[in-house]
């Protein structure tokens, strides 16, 4: 470098800085570099030995820019000593590039030795005075790369786990963790699970079966936490009101035993659960109101196809045994042909008396039939339009004159069916014999008084002075044709 003694003072002095920039921001990158590989665990790579080869290098070459501007007496050691070190180092940094080009194949660092051989005597002889600015120009890009590469390196750290990273992770978590031997020594515990000790037990432990077998595991914890009495899982409420669970896992690391203690925070998905529970309960509740109710249907049903059957019979033989009683009291005794008139095909006439759907066709035959027999049935008023309704009043005046006439010998038997503001009425009056008292009711009346209480309404029978059925229905009814 003998040409630097022909340029200005200022002219060494700006190369002199720029080789010592490119020293600065090499260093800085080597530096960064290894920060880097000691938190991935590795200490030396290709990449940490071609780094240093050139800070190195850089070095060297402001020791040379040293010696030419303090001169030749700054020498530290003998100049032919120091360019076989020069060699040795473009060697070195060459052989590692190309190990490292094999490691990373990136074949873009083949540039590196070609560039590192403008170090060398060979090149200054070869340009002369513009060797200056050759040297000036490869430092330049040393210090542009090592900046560049400090960047790179600095935002890769962000994505590296490290050591002190995972550590921060596993304090972050929202879940208590716990590391321990077999002898109970506590090997890692984070922030979460310390916290959940104090808050416990008021104290820090450092014996994890300790701490476990006599304190959480028989509920010897401070009095406001709470354990959750169950024998699947062990959990606490504290006094926050959150639910941690505990539970141990056995961890098997290189044939040796290692133990997890974990607290989960369940306090969201208990509350879940008990709401489910909650809800499965009123289910459970509902579905035994509907069995009950299905069973009160059946045994409602059972009952009403008994009174069914009941009434058919009461219906058919009461108009016939009130026809027979109605010819013994005009002293007209039946014979034997006539008693089989009367009762033939008895079966037959009770199928046939509920295979009318009509009930107002129903009416009609019940009347002519009284009126073969001498009994009057007059009916005032019309049934209403509703087709359940007047089933049940017709049936209800069916029964009312078949009983005027069998328990009670009545010619005349008036039905008065009025609309009023706040309902219907239904009143069935006969002049048969009276009754005083208590009036029993069969299993006919049972059931007009059962139907009645159905649709919220009220029966009424008095035996004096004539015998009346009176029924009071609420609601907003109309009549029919």
């Amino acid at each position: 470098m003998y040409n630097f003694y022909l340029q200005s003072e200022v002219c060494r002095l700006l190369v002199s800085f720029l080789v010592f920039l490119a020293v600065g921001f090499q260093t800085a990158s080597l530096i960064i570099y290894s920060l880097r590989r000691k938190a991935k665990g590795q200490a030396i790579t290709p990449r940490l030995c071609f780094e240093g080869l050139l800070l190195l290098l850089v070095i060297f070459n402001i020791y040379r820019v040293g010696i030419i501007q303090l001169g030749p007496n700054a020498e530290l050691i003998p100049w032919t000593v120091a360019k076989n070190l020069r060699t040795l180092l473009i060697l070195a940094l060459s052989i590692s590039n190309l190990v490292l080009l094999h490691e990373e194949k990136n074949y873009k660092l083949i540039v590196y030795p070609l560039l590192s051989l403008a170090f060398l005597d060979f090149t200054e002889q070869v340009c002369g005075d513009y060797y200056i600015y050759l040297f000036a120009a490869l430092h330049i890009l040393i210090g542009i790369r090592s900046i560049l590469l400090i960047l790179h390196f600095s935002s890769q750290q962000n994505y590296i786990l490290s050591s002190n990273s995972v550590k921060e992770a596993i304090n972050a978590l929202d879940t208590g963790i716990l590391f321990f031997k077999e002898n109970g020594l506590i090997l890692l515990f984070n922030q979460t699970m310390e916290q959940l000790m104090y808050t416990m037990t008021g104290k820090l432990h450092r014996d994890a079966i300790k701490f476990y077998s006599e304190y959480l595991a028989i509920d010897n914890c401070k009095p406001d936490c709470q354990r959750i009495e169950t024998p699947d899982y062990l959990a606490y409420t504290l006094a926050d009101g959150k639910i941690w669970l505990f539970t141990i896992t056995e961890l098997k690391i290189k044939a040796k035993s290692y133990y997890q203690l974990s607290a989960s925070d369940i306090t969201e998905i208990w509350q879940i659960n008990q709401k489910l529970k909650e809800q499965e309960r009123r289910l459970e509740e509902h579905r035994q109101q509907l069995q009950e109710a299905l069973n009160d249907i059946r045994y409602w049903s059972k009952v009403e196809a008994t009174l069914d059957v009941k009434n058919r019979l009461h219906d058919v033989l009461g108009q016939r045994i009130a026809l027979l009683m109605r010819n013994v009291e005009a002293g007209i005794m039946p014979d034997e042909e006539s008693l089989k008139t009367l009762f033939n095909n008895l079966r037959s006439q009770l199928e046939k008396s509920y295979s009318i759907p009509d009930i107002r066709l129903r009416l009609k035959r019940h009347q002519k039939m009284l009126s073969d027999v001498g009994v009057k049935l007059e009916i005032r008023g019309q049934l209403p339009a509703d087709e359940e309704l007047a089933n049940f009043l017709g049936e209800a005046i069916i029964e009312s004159s078949t009983n005027a006439i069998r328990h009670g010998f009545a010619s005349l038997i008036t039905v008065e069916i009025d609309y009023l503001d706040h309902g219907l009425s239904l009143t069935v009056v006969n002049n048969g014999q009276t009754q005083e008292g208590t009036i029993n009711y069969g299993s006919g009346l049972r059931r007009i008084e059962l139907k009645t209480l159905s649709y919220n309404g009220i029966m009424n029978i008095v035996g004096t002075p004539q015998f009346t059925l009176h029924l009071e229905l609420p609601g907003a009814f109309k009549g029919g044709s």
